[in-house]
């Protein structure tokens, strides 16, 4: 239903025809559906690649990596050793992290994990209980405590 409603809404918009409607809260239609179908996409795939550059992970964290482990499915992250994303794999056991920019790691990891469909669903389910746990409201006031004792010192 999703996908045909999708689908109708290109044809028009490449005819020309209306503009995505936005919402009373500046929000368009397509950014709503996006939201609400994302988990679905993710919980579809078998495992998915976070992969990032050398140097890029001290610096960058891409948010997609919370998603994912949410939705229960398996990492392979090619990452620099020691940054957020290769500690959350880690830590959630959602995953490997690889070295960047090292093409027979990631090839590796990958089929590894393709190979063993019981190994996926361990780290999915890990990685699900890790993101169910760091989301929780305990652990949201925790990390702001956390937070402001630390700006206070």
């Amino acid at each position: 239903e999703a996908r045909k409603r999708r689908q109708q809404e290109k044809k028009e918009a490449e005819a020309g025809g209306r503009a995505e409607a936005g919402s009373e809260d500046g929000e368009s239609t397509r950014e709503v559906e996006e939201q609400e179908v994302t988990p679905e996409v993710l919980a579809s795939a078998d495992l998915h690649l976070v992969p990032l550059r050398a140097g890029l992970g001290a610096s960058s964290v891409p948010s997609k990596i919370y998603s994912i482990l949410a939705a229960g499915r398996p990492v392979v992250a090619s990452i620099d050793e020691g940054s957020e994303v290769a500690r959350v794999v880690g830590e959630a056991g959602a995953g490997v992290a690889v070295p960047p920019d090292d093409l027979d790691a990631l090839v590796r990891a990958v089929e590894d994990l393709v190979a063993d469909p019981r190994e996926r669903a361990r780290m999915g389910n890990s990685g699900r209980r890790w993101a169910e746990a760091w989301n929780s409201p305990r652990q949201v006031a925790s990390t702001y405590a956390d937070l402001i004792t630390e700006l206070a010192r």
